[in-house]
């Protein structure tokens, strides 16, 4: 990052200084941070913001304007394609329940997370919102980053210093390099290093509460009918969750279930059931969870890439911590995930 100071000054008809006067500073184009959006002028008529340039090259555009004077408009080309000018480099590429051991395939619709280097300034923490959104989908290029799976771009909603969140394009087959890129589509574009990736069907995965070293984490549900989250009571300060009890109606919510009916579009959010299309069945402890207790399996409404499994806890589960599996065609979830019930 480049800091940088940049000033203006308002004066009268008769060249006279002009103090008191709200200058508002913004960012018109390009990626760059100021200290503050709007400065008074001083007493010598002056107001500086300081400006610091992000990781994606190119020209910079700052618009000042201030009531009753003429706009200013400044340009800053950064030629920094990287974050403190070292090389961004890619480490792993793995499923984003970050399960242990890791998915390291990937599938169509998958949320994989990306982890590396320099992939922006140090503390950066961007997330996309609803305002960051093309045509209803999430952006394929975000922070001025875009990943690349076998030359396809998915869509990217996280950009950390050293991790990014990204979907796996629908439609990629085989074994395909995935790639970082910085300052994406800019004169001089910055790209890591290639992985490979085997892709599958499915990577089935849950997401999870909590994660311990050992994998053993508990799954992200709540409960159907009124809501409440579902764990030990306890499990982090502050939240209220509760056991699930037999015969309860329950959503546990997981990643990279694979193809749906309707297919889903890459980054859109959902905006009707999609079941799989793959056969599909489940485990609670020893158990094999029977078809009437596994109510839907598919992608979560209102959602881009999140999937879900709708079922009814058998009433004959005993109190404990009982690993949950799900299996999408040939494909399990990674051992670990559990789900506590208590009566």
């Amino acid at each position: 990052t480049l800091g940088q100071l940049l000033a203006v000054e308002a004066v009268g008809d008769t060249g006279v200084p002009v103090a008191g006067v709200p200058v508002r500073f913004t960012v018109a184009s390009g990626e760059a941070a100021l200290n503050t959006s709007t400065v008074t002028t001083d007493a010598l008529g002056k107001a500086a913001v300081s400006v610091t340039l992000g990781a994606a090259a190119g020209p910079v555009r700052i618009n000042a304007i201030g009531d009753g004077l003429a706009a200013v408009t400044f340009t800053i080309t950064s030629e920094a394609a990287v974050s403190g000018g070292l090389a961004p480099k890619l480490n792993a590429v793995v499923g984003a329940g970050l399960s242990v051991p890791s998915v390291t395939a990937i599938s169509g619709n998958a949320i994989v997370t990306l982890f590396g280097e320099n992939f922006a300034p140090a503390g950066t923490i961007r997330r996309a919102g609803g305002g960051d959104l093309v045509d209803g989908r999430l952006p394929l290029k975000f922070a001025g980053i875009c990943v690349e799976f076998g030359g396809i771009r998915g869509p990217v909603f996280q950009v950390l210093a050293t991790q990014i969140s990204a979907i796996v394009p629908a439609g990629v087959t085989g074994s395909v390099s995935v790639q970082v890129i910085l300052a994406c589509d800019e004169a001089t574009p910055a790209r890591t290093n290639s992985l490979q990736a085997r892709v599958q069907a499915a990577t089935p995965e849950f997401l999870y509460w909590a994660l311990n070293a050992n994998g053993r984490n508990p799954v992200v549900a709540v409960n159907a009918i009124t809501g409440a989250f579902i764990a030990a009571p306890g499990l982090i300060a502050g939240v209220e969750f509760l056991a699930a009890k037999p015969g309860d109606y329950l959503v546990v919510f997981g990643i990279g279930f694979g193809e749906t009916d309707p297919p889903l579009a890459t980054g859109e959010p959902v905006t009707a059931a999609a079941p799989v299309t793959d056969p599909v069945s489940g485990r609670l402890g020893d158990v094999t969870l029977a078809p009437e207790n596994v109510l839907y399996v598919g992608a979560t409404g209102g959602s881009a890439s999140l999937y879900q499994v709708n079922l009814r806890v058998p009433e004959s589960t005993p109190d404990g911590n009982w690993p949950i599996v799900l299996k999408i065609g040939e494909f399990e979830t990674p051992p670990g995930g559990f789900l506590t019930v208590r009566r």
